[in-house]
């Protein structure tokens, strides 16, 4: 896929991206990236092949002056193809492909929909438990017996929250990802490890 066409020069000379979508854009960031990686590489390799060529050898040195101009223009482009990308990510609050940030975002998207699920199942199963008990005469509800968690329950839990008071300690901005990753170190879900922490959950 030719992907110059989402590229266009304005009066000031400045490169302009104007992708199909969000998508679109990842993609083509990533593949820009993977062409900055490829010319690098052949800049170095014929930089090194120049660099030990003999003097006399006059045809070899002019093909890797003329490849290296070749590469060296190549990257040019393509980086200022990039620098537009990212210019183009930043104008739309968005986090770059594969960046901490980009990776965060999909944690917590994961993590919602995973909550999501988990509530639309509850939801269908107190459903069958509610149509079984139509037919059964209305009980009153039980108390609720005070739950007495274990000790390697409370120690978990006590774990957890120096974990967190760890990662915030220099920036309580941090408060979200924090939870995020330990939810994912203990398997837990994000609304139950921040239970844990704001509410002293023992």
């Amino acid at each position: 896929m030719t992907i110059e066409r989402y590229f266009t020069e304005n009066g000031e000379g400045t490169i302009e991206f104007t992708p199909i979508d969000v998508d679109h854009a990842r993609l083509i960031y990533r593949q820009l990236i993977e062409r900055l990686s490829y010319l690098r590489k052949k800049i170095d390799a014929k930089q090194n092949l120049l660099d030990i060529t003999p003097k006399e050898n006059d045809d070899l040195k002019k093909d890797c002056l003329e490849k290296l101009f070749m590469f060296k223009t190549g990257l040019g482009d393509v980086e200022n193809q990039f620098q537009s990308v990212k210019r183009w990510f930043d104008k739309n609050n968005l986090p770059y492909p594969e960046s901490p940030e980009d990776q965060l975002k999909k944690d917590e998207q994961r993590i919602i929909l995973e909550e999501w699920i988990s509530r639309r199942r509850k939801k269908v199963g107190d459903g069958k438990i509610l149509g079984k008990q139509k037919s059964k005469e209305i009980k009153k509800p039980k108390k609720k017996k005070t739950v007495k968690h274990s000790q390697r329950i409370i120690d978990r839990n006590r774990e957890i929250r120096s974990r967190y008071h760890k990662l915030t300690e220099t920036d309580h901005l941090k408060s979200k990802y924090a939870i995020s990753k330990i939810a994912e170190e203990h398997r837990l879900s994000f609304d139950r490890i921040r239970d844990i922490i704001y509410k002293g959950n023992e």
